[in-house]
This record gives structure tokens, sequence and C-alpha cells, in this order.
């Protein structure tokens, strides 16, 4: 899918791993007047040992939190339908909560989807890689793009 502009990245404050955000404007569909979406992908901090799972949590949030703030801001600028961001969130709800629940408050408000739960939650794929929960996410929301008057 060609893009417009070039993706761009953008790299979470708070950060041990390195890690960060690759974000990307296309359309949806060929012709001249489909309508933009935007992709984004992202990594978060990992769990790295017990000594250390406060300051993890902490950041995965803020990363979370500021990523989701991103997307809905370029999605908003670039009139996006819809706003897709997925990755490797190293998520697990018993200690991070519910990351919808950090997207809705911090980018854009209620719009944000969980992927997974919008196809029923099929337990074939509860779990990333034998884990007991999912790692990775795919969350989305969609948007209306603001009209013109007499468009």
């Amino acid at each position: 899918l060609p893009t417009s502009p070039a993706p761009t990245s953008a790299w979470p404050a708070r950060r041990m791993m390195s890690r960060g955000l690759l974000m990307a404007v296309t359309k949806w569909g060929s012709a001249p007047n489909a309508p933009h979406v935007l992709l984004a992908t992202t990594h978060l901090e990992s769990w790295v040992g017990p000594e250390a799972n406060g300051e993890v949590l902490a950041n995965r949030r803020s990363q979370l939190a500021e990523a989701g703030e991103k997307v809905a801001r370029r999605a908003a600028e670039a009139q996006c339908c819809l706003a897709v961001l997925a990755g490797d969130m190293n998520w697990n709800d018993a200690d991070g909560g519910d990351p919808l629940e950090v997207l809705r408050a911090t980018a854009g408000g209620g719009g944000w989807r969980d992927a997974w739960q919008a196809v029923g939650s099929p337990q074939e794929s509860r779990a990333t890689m034998g884990w007991n929960f999912r790692l990775d996410r795919c969350c989305y929301a969609e948007t209306l793009p603001r009209r013109t008057s007499g468009g």
C-alpha cells in the first residue's frame, strides 16, 4: 500500500529498551477519493524480573498512553476513518488493567476497541505463545473525517 507522507516514528518518553512507535497513513482502496487509514505498531517494555516490575508496568502504561495520543492526533490530522494500533504490548490484564481504559482515558475518548474482542474473543487465540494471557494486542478506533461545508 502506498503511504503518504512517508511512515513516521515517534518514541515514547519513558523507556528502558529503546523501543518505539511506527505510524503510516495510507488509503483504504485505490479510488482517488478513498478514505485514509492510519496503521501503527509498537513494542512496549518487556518484563525484566521482579525487582524492576513496578517500573516496567508504569513505563508500559505511559508508553501505551503516549502511543495512543500520537496515533489519535495523527489520525485526526490526516482525517482518517480508522486508526489501528497493534503490536507486542507485553500486556497482562491481571497486572496492567485493561489497555482500552488507558487508550480511552488519554487518546481520543471512548472510540477504542480491541479487535480480538470485536471478533468474539475466540479461545484458540486467547493467549500468546504459550502464556495464559495476550501479550500482543490490536486496538482500533473508527473516526469520521471532518467535512468542509458543501462536502
